[in-house]
Protein backbone atom coordinates (compact mmCIF):
# COMPACT_ATOMS: atom_id res chain seq x y z
CA UNK A 1 0.00 0.00 0.00
CA UNK A 2 1.40 3.36 -1.02
CA UNK A 3 1.30 6.29 1.30
CA UNK A 4 1.65 9.85 0.19
CA UNK A 5 2.67 13.01 1.93
CA UNK A 6 1.95 16.38 0.46
CA UNK A 7 4.16 19.33 1.22
CA UNK A 8 3.29 22.80 0.12
CA UNK A 9 6.05 25.20 -0.78
CA UNK A 10 5.28 28.89 -0.96
CA UNK A 11 7.69 31.51 -2.24
CA UNK A 12 7.09 35.00 -0.86
CA UNK A 13 8.77 38.12 -2.24
CA UNK A 14 10.32 40.92 -0.20
CA UNK A 15 6.95 42.73 0.10
CA UNK A 16 5.22 39.72 1.65
CA UNK A 17 3.28 38.84 -1.47
CA UNK A 18 2.99 35.22 -2.62
CA UNK A 19 5.22 34.86 -5.64
CA UNK A 20 4.60 31.15 -6.29
CA UNK A 21 3.01 28.21 -4.61
CA UNK A 22 3.44 24.55 -5.37
CA UNK A 23 2.58 21.21 -3.83
CA UNK A 24 5.09 18.40 -3.66
CA UNK A 25 3.85 14.83 -3.25
CA UNK A 26 6.16 12.23 -1.77
CA UNK A 27 5.25 8.59 -2.25
CA UNK A 28 6.45 5.80 -0.05
CA UNK A 29 5.90 2.19 -0.92
CA UNK A 30 6.74 -1.18 0.52
CA UNK A 31 10.08 -2.76 -0.21
CA UNK A 32 10.30 -4.25 -3.71
CA UNK A 33 9.12 -7.79 -4.02
CA UNK A 34 11.86 -10.36 -4.41
CA UNK A 35 12.87 -11.00 -7.99
CA UNK A 36 15.54 -12.58 -10.16
CA UNK A 37 16.12 -12.42 -13.89
CA UNK A 38 15.44 -15.53 -15.92
CA UNK A 39 17.13 -15.36 -19.31
CA UNK A 40 14.67 -16.47 -21.96
CA UNK A 41 17.37 -17.24 -24.53
CA UNK A 42 18.28 -20.26 -22.39
CA UNK A 43 14.85 -21.17 -21.03
CA UNK A 44 14.67 -24.20 -23.33
CA UNK A 45 17.18 -25.90 -21.00
CA UNK A 46 14.39 -26.21 -18.43
CA UNK A 47 13.11 -29.16 -20.47
CA UNK A 48 16.15 -31.14 -19.29
CA UNK A 49 15.08 -30.78 -15.65
CA UNK A 50 12.62 -32.90 -13.71
CA UNK A 51 9.60 -31.24 -12.13
CA UNK A 52 11.20 -31.61 -8.69
CA UNK A 53 14.47 -30.06 -9.94
CA UNK A 54 12.55 -27.07 -11.29
CA UNK A 55 10.77 -26.63 -7.96
CA UNK A 56 14.04 -26.82 -6.02
CA UNK A 57 15.81 -24.46 -8.44
CA UNK A 58 13.16 -21.78 -8.15
CA UNK A 59 12.94 -22.28 -4.39
CA UNK A 60 16.71 -21.73 -4.16
CA UNK A 61 16.46 -18.44 -6.06
CA UNK A 62 14.70 -17.00 -3.02
CA UNK A 63 18.04 -17.27 -1.17
CA UNK A 64 20.34 -16.05 -3.96
CA UNK A 65 22.83 -13.24 -3.26
CA UNK A 66 23.88 -10.51 -5.69
CA UNK A 67 26.87 -12.71 -6.59
CA UNK A 68 24.40 -15.47 -7.60
CA UNK A 69 25.57 -17.52 -4.63
CA UNK A 70 23.26 -19.65 -2.55
CA UNK A 71 24.25 -21.33 0.73
CA UNK A 72 22.12 -24.45 0.94
CA UNK A 73 21.73 -25.03 4.66
CA UNK A 74 19.64 -27.61 6.50
CA UNK A 75 17.17 -24.81 7.35
CA UNK A 76 16.75 -23.94 3.66
CA UNK A 77 16.28 -27.60 2.76
CA UNK A 78 13.66 -27.90 5.53
CA UNK A 79 11.76 -24.86 4.18
CA UNK A 80 11.82 -26.28 0.64
CA UNK A 81 10.70 -29.65 1.96
CA UNK A 82 7.76 -28.12 3.84
CA UNK A 83 6.74 -25.82 1.00
CA UNK A 84 6.83 -28.39 -1.81
CA UNK A 85 6.26 -31.57 0.17
CA UNK A 86 9.59 -33.05 -0.91
CA UNK A 87 11.73 -35.42 1.16
CA UNK A 88 15.28 -34.57 2.17
CA UNK A 89 16.49 -37.33 -0.17
CA UNK A 90 14.60 -35.85 -3.11
CA UNK A 91 16.03 -32.40 -2.43
CA UNK A 92 19.55 -33.87 -2.23
CA UNK A 93 19.00 -35.66 -5.58
CA UNK A 94 17.64 -32.48 -7.14
CA UNK A 95 20.66 -30.46 -6.04
CA UNK A 96 22.94 -33.15 -7.45
CA UNK A 97 20.94 -33.19 -10.70
CA UNK A 98 21.02 -29.40 -11.00
CA UNK A 99 24.77 -29.52 -10.46
CA UNK A 100 25.35 -32.21 -13.09
CA UNK A 101 23.14 -30.29 -15.56
CA UNK A 102 25.18 -27.10 -14.98
CA UNK A 103 22.37 -25.10 -13.36
CA UNK A 104 24.32 -25.06 -10.08
CA UNK A 105 28.09 -24.61 -9.83
CA UNK A 106 29.62 -25.92 -6.60
CA UNK A 107 32.11 -23.55 -4.98
CA UNK A 108 32.45 -25.21 -1.57
CA UNK A 109 30.54 -27.57 0.66
CA UNK A 110 26.89 -26.48 0.61
CA UNK A 111 27.62 -23.35 -1.41
CA UNK A 112 26.70 -23.00 -5.07
CA UNK A 113 26.50 -20.36 -7.74
CA UNK A 114 23.27 -20.44 -9.70
CA UNK A 115 24.52 -20.38 -13.28
CA UNK A 116 24.23 -16.73 -14.44
CA UNK A 117 23.71 -17.94 -18.01
CA UNK A 118 20.22 -18.98 -16.87
CA UNK A 119 19.27 -16.87 -13.84
CA UNK A 120 20.76 -13.73 -12.33
CA UNK A 121 20.19 -11.30 -9.51
CA UNK A 122 21.30 -7.71 -9.61
CA UNK A 123 22.28 -5.34 -12.38
CA UNK A 124 23.14 -6.52 -15.86
CA UNK A 125 26.70 -5.23 -15.33
CA UNK A 126 27.22 -7.47 -12.29
CA UNK A 127 25.69 -10.50 -13.99
CA UNK A 128 27.75 -9.92 -17.14
CA UNK A 129 30.93 -9.67 -15.03
CA UNK A 130 30.08 -12.90 -13.23
CA UNK A 131 29.44 -14.62 -16.56
CA UNK A 132 32.86 -13.46 -17.77
CA UNK A 133 34.59 -14.75 -14.64
CA UNK A 134 32.95 -18.15 -15.03
CA UNK A 135 33.96 -18.30 -18.71
CA UNK A 136 37.57 -17.54 -17.74
CA UNK A 137 37.56 -20.34 -15.15
CA UNK A 138 36.03 -22.79 -17.64
CA UNK A 139 38.59 -21.82 -20.30
CA UNK A 140 41.42 -22.36 -17.79
CA UNK A 141 40.09 -25.77 -16.74
CA UNK A 142 39.64 -26.95 -20.34
CA UNK A 143 43.20 -25.88 -21.29
CA UNK A 144 44.71 -28.36 -18.84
Amino acid sequence: MKKSKIYEETEIDQHGEVKSKKSVSVYESKKDDFYVKLYLENISYLKDLTKAEILVLFALTKYITYKNTVHITVAIKDKISATYDLTAGTIRKCISGLHSKKWLINTSRGTYIINPEFIGKGSWGNISELRGQLHEVNDFIHRK
